[in-house]
């Protein structure tokens, strides 16, 4: 066994010196999607279909990300004419995992809000396997339990990465590409290969709040139910009857069956790029969901016999990093209500900060949320790096300023964004052009394309 080095760091930190080593090439593919959230799986679906060999790299035990990892089994902001969306909604329903509900419209009022109007919510062990389906059946070559830890640039073209390195219990591997995609949601591809990026608010570098979701399950529907429809002020009032305080000042409670609901409750604060402030965050938000759900529970009233079913396998992230591209979407792309000829879709949702800064026992949102914002696009030059000219963008981790990130960042976008990203590196590989050269305009021809290869009919 070789011997660990030891030195010291100037800050005192110790440091140990790796030896170097070959590292076997597990497989090389035309594009790369590292990253199984809504925006990776929806990339990996996209390129594969069009016709594309695709490897899908993911470090939890299941496809997903916040969708089943994290429990916000609640699509906000989703896509009427996304192919991926629908494919997905279809297949839901058809295997009873798509809690298409009639109440879901009266947690709005009228007219409702355009974010809305295809919001749908979902049973997260169904969502698993129907991404899992999906992917078998296109061919997906899928990772589970690797996790991205390094990019190997070409010799003669730093800008260029020819292979991710990761870390399993197959131990270190390379996976060699043509075209990558950071669908990791913190942008740790991109920073690996050396992409600039931006993180919190411009001036203090302040980051939105993590979130643990649980799911609760209640014998009483009867009096559970009308809450979570009215939701809002109805909801907080009869929380705090209870005695319990949310540190979240907004509390959500959403219907996924009749007797099974998603809760989101909690503000914890932390970087997502320090796993020391990740873990504390996660205990903190467990321990604050167990016991005001006990205590709920034994105030009677509506939450008789609530019991919490499970919590997050990983804390909900809001913001990461932003990875400098092309085009950097910002404030004034929602408050104008910019379009783009590249246009990947477009933007319903809007700003939506939560408090930066503990405020109290509870926060809730900072004053930009008071900012009104029109539709907006996201341009495919937000989604291509800057900095590595075979690497692309796809969910939260785009680019784009503080302001713009809190409203594009909601799954549904993250979806629209990934086919995108993996239907236009697809037809870049196929024409043997670069992403420096191909024309961005073409993604509406690919996504067109896509929703044509999609209709194929799914096995049983």
């Amino acid at each position: 066994m070789s011997e660990l080095n030891f030195k010291s760091k100037p800050v005192g930190q110790s440091l140990v010196s790796e030896p170097a080593r070959d590292v076997p090439v597990a497989r090389d593919a035309d594009v790369v999607v590292c990253g199984a959230g809504p925006a990776g799986v929806a990339a990996a679906i996209a390129s594969a279909a069009s016709g594309a060999k695709t490897v899908l790299i993911e470090s939890a035990g299941c496809l997903g990300g916040v969708w089943t990892s994290g429990l916000l089994t609640y699509v906000l902001d989703p896509k009427g004419d996304s192919p991926v969306t629908n494919r997905l909604t279809s297949e839901l329903d058809r295997l009873g995992g798509y809690a298409r509900r009639k109440g879901l419209d009266e947690s709005f009022a009228e007219p409702k809000p355009g974010w809305a109007e295809h919001c749908f919510i979902y049973e997260p062990e169904t969502m698993k396997w129907v991404l899992e389906r999906e992917c078998l059946q296109l061919k997906v070559n899928t990772r589970l339990y690797t996790r991205v830890c390094s990019v190997v640039k070409d010799r003669e073209d730093p800008r260029k990465i020819t292979a991710v390195i990761t870390e399993s219990k197959s131990g270190r591997e390379a996976w060699g590409g043509k075209i990558f995609i950071d669908a990791t949601g913190d942008g740790d591809l991109a920073a690996q290969a050396g992409c600039r990026f931006s993180l919190g608010r411009p001036d203090s570098g302040e980051v939105q709040p993590l979130t643990l979701m649980c799911m609760v399950q209640t014998p009483h529907v009867d009096r559970v139910q009308p809450l979570a429809r009215k939701a809002g002020k109805c909801l907080k009032e009869a929380i705090e009857a209870a005695g319990v305080n949310t540190s979240y000042g907004a509390p959500v409670l959403f219907e996924i069956r009749p007797d099974l609901y998603g809760f989101m409750m909690n503000h914890k604060y932390g970087s997502a790029l320090n796993a020391d402030e990740l873990s504390k965050a996660t205990f903190e938000a467990r321990n604050e969901v167990m016991l005001a759900i006990r205590q709920m529970r034994d105030s009677g009233g509506p939450w008789e016999g609530l019991r919490v079913v499970a919590t997050g396998a990983h804390i909900g992230i809001r913001e990461g990093r932003r990875i400098q591209g092309r085009y950097t979407v910002t404030a004034e792309d929602l408050t104008e209500g910019r379009s783009h000829s590249d246009a990947v879709c477009r933007v319903h949702f809007p700003i939506d900060v939560h408090a930066t800064k503990i405020k109290g026992k509870s926060s809730g949102f900072d004053a930009e949320n008071k900012m009104r914002s029109q539709p907006y696009d996201v341009p495919l030059r937000a989604m291509i790096a800057a900095d590595v000219d075979n690497l692309m963008m796809a969910g939260r981790n785009i680019s784009g300023d503080f302001i713009a990130h809190s409203s594009y960042r909601v799954t549904g976008n993250s979806v629209a964004m990934g086919e995108a990203a993996g239907a236009f590196a697809a037809d870049v590989v196929r024409r043997d052009e670069t992403l420096t050269d191909a024309d961005t305009k073409r993604v509406k021809f690919c996504l067109e394309n896509l929703e044509e290869a999609l209709g194929l009919t799914v096995e049983a």
